[in-house]
């Protein structure tokens, strides 16, 4: 999956504007919570992105309430 983001990202399609890991953060944590993917979700942050690109969807959450509020969000 990184190989696909990444190819994306040298063929121009995207530019990249910042990339977070957090890796070690339980899905049970709302994303504006976790250390480094909250600050992308707040603003100011939160303007300077148009797209997010994740290895598998559950690493932005695996909560159903959260999962709503980013879609709701954007």
């Amino acid at each position: 999956m990184i190989t696909m983001l990444l190819g994306v990202v040298a063929e121009g399609r995207y530019d990249v504007v910042g990339d977070v890991e957090d890796s070690f953060v339980s899905g049970a944590v709302s994303p504006e919570e976790r250390p480094s993917l909250g600050r992308w979700m707040r603003e100011p942050l939160w303007y300077e992105w148009d797209a997010i690109m994740v290895t598998s969807l559950d690493r932005i959450t695996r909560n159903q309430t959260h999962w709503e509020m980013f879609a709701d969000k954007r």
